[in-house]
């Protein structure tokens, strides 16, 4: 029987699977008395630097708009990609609390509820509610604008947070945009940049833009803009780091009546559903089954291997420099969980998984994914006392197991077939058994 356990919070994975990217790389000063160029890097060009400055100055002052968004990852094992339509209503003041109406679809790992009709608005006494449509319960969830009343995050919060984190386009709702772009770092008096330039123009949704290089660290550390010439609005945004990319894409951005701005971030209730409206803040919409399969919720399709087929092989270097093969340990039973440093949970999860196996002939492993230092893996996974023995670079390994979210735990028996697979955490218990039938000898 396949054993699987979901990850629930799809919403903090979004964020996780992406903290590598929030910091620049910013080269150290050069030559003093005037300002630092990075190595191997172009010099800065003065018009592309302008351009940006006064998209900058476009963005604080938008109006409210439509659009067709786009969100997608590239060049990791871990897929995310989303598409949307948009009314976005910017509050200039406070662009974190900007209005929106959105409804698409977001595909990324372990995310249950790939669809999504959700929106924020304000209501006729100026305090800000979340909405949301489930067609399934053929209901309309209209709700205060916060947390459930045992202080966790709910439906309405978790849809929210995908559209703001995913189908909106940051600078859209930062308080300072581009700032990292812009920022110049002073070091006696030197001041240190990254250089902006101009790559070839390029046409998004069928508007021409100029296209901006922000280069942090050449051919590892970039940022790209395009920006529209005509309204100096940004169509796309593209973040690339250590082989890694996600960009977010603006098509057919049309400019909206700004006296029926309100009107635009409300969510209307199609006929044959019903309003399920409260005040009590961030109540939970009620779970419904489908109504094919009473009591039964629809099936969600898993990753991993599948039981019983053979464990593809793998050749990683260990945290202390010699290399370890999976075809090395036939005839034993081994555990492996895909985690790493940007995945807090998965170390620590994995050492308290791990108890329930003491004393028995199982070899724990910890495959690193996402790194891009490995000393920050082996730091991570020595405070979080994480168990067994670390292996680094274990991202293409993490494709050929089909994982796509972290934590994730493959159970090998020493037949070295796939016994058992779980998505996100994994109880002792659980784990507990799968490893005493992997181990159970054939009858």
């Amino acid at each position: 029987m396949r054993l699987s356990i979901k990850l629930a919070a799809a919403s903090a994975s979004l964020i996780l699977s992406w903290s590598a990217f929030a910091q620049p790389v910013v080269a150290p000063a050069g030559q003093p008395g005037g300002a630092v160029e990075l190595s191997d890097t172009p010099k800065d060009d003065p018009e592309a630097r302008k351009l940006l400055i006064e998209s900058v100055a476009a963005i604080n002052k938008m109006g409210p708009i439509s659009f067709k968004g786009r969100y997608a990852s590239a060049g990791a094992a871990m897929v995310i990609d989303g598409n949307a339509d948009v009314r976005f209503v910017r509050n200039n003041a406070a662009p974190q609390e900007s209005l929106f109406w959105s409804k698409g679809r977001l595909q990324m790992p372990a995310l249950d509820k790939p669809d999504f009709h959700v929106s924020r608005y304000t209501d006729d006494k100026g305090a800000k509610r979340t909405a949301w449509q489930d067609d399934l319960a053929k209901a309309v969830f209209d709700r205060p604008e916060g947390p459930g009343p045992d202080g966790k995050e709910t439906e309405g919060g978790r849809q929210l947070g995908l559209v703001l984190r995913s189908m909106l386009l940051p600078a859209m709702i930062s308080n300072t945009p581009f700032a990292d772009e812009l920022k110049e770092s002073h070091a006696g008096g030197d001041v240190i940049k990254a250089p902006c330039i101009f790559l070839a123009d390029e046409v998004i949704g069928g508007e021409p833009c100029r296209v901006i290089s922000v280069i942090f660290k050449q051919g590892s550390a970039m940022r790209k803009i395009w920006v529209s010439p005509k309204d100096k609005l940004p169509r796309k945004y593209e973040q690339f780091r250590n082989g890694l990319s996600r960009y977010w894409e603006l098509d057919g951005l049309v400019a909206l009546d700004a006296s029926k701005a309100a009107e635009a971030a409300r969510m209307p209730t199609p006929d044959g559903y019903r309003l399920d409206q409260s005040n009590v803040g961030g109540v939970q919409a009620p779970v419904v089954t489908s109504p094919s399969a009473p009591g039964v919720q629809p099936a969600v399709t898993s990753g991993g291997p599948q039981n019983g087929q053979l464990a593809p092989d793998f050749d990683l270097k260990a945290a202390g420099g010699s290399n370890l093969t999976l075809a090395g340990l036939k005839g034993q039973t081994v555990v492996a969980t895909f985690g790493g440093s940007v995945f807090p949970q998965s170390w620590s999860n994995q050492s308290a998984a791990a108890t329930s196996l003491a004393g028995k002939p199982v070899k724990v492993l910890a495959l690193a994914c996402r790194e891009s230092d490995p000393a920050r893996a082996t730091k991570a996974f020595s405070d979080a006392h994480g168990a067994g023995q670390l292996l680094l670079d274990a991202d293409a390994t993490a494709t050929l197991y089909n994982v796509r979210g972290f934590p994730s735990t493959v159970v090998i028996g020493p037949d070295g077939k796939v016994a058992a697979f779980f998505e996100g955490v994994v109880s002792e218990a659980d784990l507990a058994a799968a490893v005493a039938a992997a181990s159970a000898p054939a009858h």
